[in-house]
């Protein structure tokens, strides 16, 4: 009968393997290579599991690799392109940054079309109400993640802002109403407050831009 100790299945990692350099057996300090299992409690032993043995125990060397997944080849080489992976990835958000605030002026042709829209960013976390205007192309940047600008930190909004028309809604007959430009970016700061909080605060004035006509 064997004499090594029972381990219920799922306290043991069996089958794992060892290339060499990373364990030493303790009976004899030599190194190890062939088939290990690690216990529950993170001991290793020799042997595929404890049932076929021979479960002499091991020491793990400094320059001891993760043993949860096996030494072949492939895995080496897997690590080895993992490692790059993250390392690329963590380079890559540390270059990302921050947008770059504007002041959107709206053209004659924006005059002509009554509206334009604007762009404008704000931190996710940090100082309350901490928002910019920023151009299209910023904005396309951190809403599709394409590796320049910070999405990581910030988040972006598209809102159409009215430019002409009357100031406030004006009802022409019973069932027409003009859209004033003050109540229409009024009515479209207000929809963005949930999940640009402070807004209202930045765009105080909703007739910035305008030009009133005075209905006939």
């Amino acid at each position: 009968m064997s004499s090594n100790k029972y381990f219920p299945k799922g306290r043991i990692q069996e089958n794992l393997y060892t290339n060499g350099g990373e364990f030493t057996k303790i009976s004899t300090g030599e190194d190890y290579t062939g088939k290990y299992y690690k216990t529950y409690d993170g001991k290793c032993k020799t042997g595929p599991n404890p049932l076929e043995g021979p479960s002499e125990s091991l020491e793990a060397t400094n320059n001891q690799q993760d043993s949860r997944i096996p030494q072949n080849n492939f895995n080496k080489a897997y690590l080895q392109n993992s490692s790059i992976k993250i390392n690329t990835n963590i380079l890559s958000l540390a270059v990302l940054i921050d947008p770059t605030p504007i002041q959107a002026i709206p053209t004659e042709e924006d005059y002509k079309r009554g509206y334009y829209l604007r762009f404008f960013a704000q931190k996710r976390k940090g100082q309350a109400y901490n928002i910019v205007e920023i151009d299209e192309e910023t904005y396309t940047d951190l809403t599709t993640n394409q590796q320049k600008y910070n999405y990581l930190t910030w988040k972006a909004l598209k809102l159409f802002w009215q430019l002409t028309g009357p100031k406030k809604d004006n009802k022409t007959n019973r069932t027409q109403v003009v859209a004033g430009i003050e109540d229409t970016n009024l009515r479209l700061i207000r929809q963005q407050e949930k999940g640009f909080p402070g807004l209202n605060l930045y765009l105080k004035d909703p007739l910035q831009y305008a030009r009133v006509t005075i209905p006939a």
